[in-house]
């Protein structure tokens, strides 16, 4: 589908043209950078020889740095300009894609991975920013919206199979070198499109709430290190336990803090009054959950197709195809769905398929074929490729319009909390009795499932509390503005 019909042509100008492009290529790169990096992990242990924690070390730091600074990134950008901050953002993808490509040893790519995730946490809330403030009518920003939520599913969706392709033929360097190239692209094309006046630097900056930040950020590294090195330490040693204790230091610390910034009239990063909401707390533990499972199964499976089952990235790649040609086709078409039946039944439903396509998956015995993972991977993509409209619209409709931006950057700061606790925790139960042993790997895939299944469980009894328009989303007929369109 074209931007042209996509939007249905009113008044679209070649500007708006560009702008929109430029928006859904930079939620592709998001998306699909973190996603095509699983499926190289193994041929970038073979070759800079990193063993098992590193290569989950690789996986998670783009996430806890996305999780961290997503929030307080967002308001930089408002503070500086939508255009000047989501070009730096592009570039910084830019410099730390090639500069991964380029590394000589594991602490380079590391460092190249950790520029990544901070341009990434700059360039996905401001790319939404600027399409909001683009399209100014609600036909038209809706649709924007909704091709931006699209372009982030199909590169989830794309993304392992690029991967295995460029593997195959050019090295696993090559991931890198294409993120680093399309995302070059992108800031020269936002450059250019992109009006310094209506996304300039606005005439007040905005406080950042900046302990807030540093304490979230720490109880995710603190946690991300207790249970990837766990395996290397052991579960009881000194070193393991004091990072858990500094993990639930630094979550209580982050309460106190927006607690106490609150009652004192400061800015916070998250209003703590906003989780009195039913339908946004239900929205938060599905986009943590639905990211734990899907991250965490890449990674394990990524590694143990190549590792175990002794396969080519490539063959490796073809056969996540089942599961992201059916993500992709849902990402397309699951807005519709949502306007139609509604976004609890459809994220219930979401959960619950992906669940059980878990569940299968997890009965697989060790010589499972590639039609095997196959019909159970498409499983997965059904269920997966339900659940981001209906969540995604149902964290954003549940609060005020004031509180639209905070809404949707939370949202995806708890989706990447949960990525981040994915790779932590599935990879380090695969990996305890000898790494990637298929007994583990079962295992994780059994623990993944269920909270899946309980997440269904939650969002359907949060969501029945909280009955409101907003969270059928039936047609404008009906006298009712969709949460997309308050995006």
């Amino acid at each position: 589908m074209t931007v042209t019909t996509a939007l249905q042509r009113p008044a679209l100008t070649a500007r708006d043209r560009a702008v929109l492009g430029a928006s859904c290529m930079a939620s592709i790169i998001g998306a699909g950078g973190a996603t095509m990096v699983n499926v190289a992990l193994p041929r970038i242990g073979l070759s800079l020889h990193v063993d098992y924690s590193g290569l989950q070390w690789i996986a998670n730091v783009y996430t806890v740095v996305v999780a961290a600074l997503v929030l307080p990134l967002t308001t930089v950008a408002g503070n500086l300009g939508r255009r000047r901050t989501f070009c730096a953002g592009t570039l910084l993808v830019t410099a730390g894609s090639l500069g991964a490509a380029a590394a000589p040893d594991y602490s380079v790519l590391l460092g190249g991975r950790f520029l990544q995730a901070i341009g990434a946490a700059i360039v996905g809330p401001t790319s939404l920013a600027i399409l909001a403030h683009q399209f100014t009518g609600s036909h038209l920003r809706s649709r924007a919206v909704g091709m931006w939520a699209g372009s982030a599913g199909i590169g989830l969706a794309v993304g392992p199979l690029v991967a295995g392709a460029l593997i195959g033929a050019l090295g696993w360097q090559s991931t890198f070198w294409v993120v680093g190239a399309l995302a070059l692209a992108v800031a020269v094309l936002a450059w250019v499109s992109i009006s310094e006046d209506r996304h300039g630097r606005p005439p007040a900056a905005e406080r950042i709430d900046v302990l807030g930040a540093c304490a979230i950020a720490a109880a995710l590294g603190a946690a991300s290190f207790a249970f990837i090195e766990s395996r290397d330490y052991g579960w009881t040693a000194p070193l393991i336990d004091a990072a858990f204790v500094a993990a639930a230091g630094g979550l209580v610390a982050f309460v106190g803090i927006e607690q106490w910034r609150a009652g004192h009239g400061l800015v916070t990063l998250i209003p703590p009054q906003v989780w009195r909401q039913p339908r946004f707390v239900a929205a938060n533990i599905g986009g943590a959950v639905f990211f734990f499972a899907l991250y965490g199964l890449l990674f394990l499976y990524s590694v143990y197709e190549e590792q175990i089952l002794h396969r080519s990235a490539f063959a490796t790649g073809l056969a996540f195809v089942p599961m992201t040609a059916m993500m992709a086709v849902l990402a397309i078409v699951a807005g519709r769905l949502v306007a139609t039946v509604g976004a609890r039944q459809l994220a219930v439903a979401g959960l619950v398929i992906s669940g059980t396509g878990t569940l299968l998956l997890a009965a697989a015995g060790g010589s499972v074929t590639t039609v095997g993972l196959g019909w159970r991977y498409a499983i997965l993509g059904i269920g997966f490729g339900l659940l981001s409209a209906p969540l995604t619209v149902t964290a954003v409709s549940a609060l005020p319009d004031r509180l639209a931006g905070i809404a949707s950057s939370t949202y995806n700061a708890m989706r990447q909390v949960g990525a981040v606790m994915g790779v932590a925790i599935l990879g380090t139960i695969a990996s305890i009795g000898g790494s990637g042993t298929t007994h583990r790997v079962h295992e994780a895939v059994e623990i993944a499932a269920a909270s899946l299944l309980a997440g269904a469980v939650a969002v359907a009894w949060l969501l029945s509390r909280s009955p409101s328009p907003d969270d059928q989303l039936r047609p404008a007929a009906e006298g009712r503005q969709s949460a997309a369109e308050r995006a």
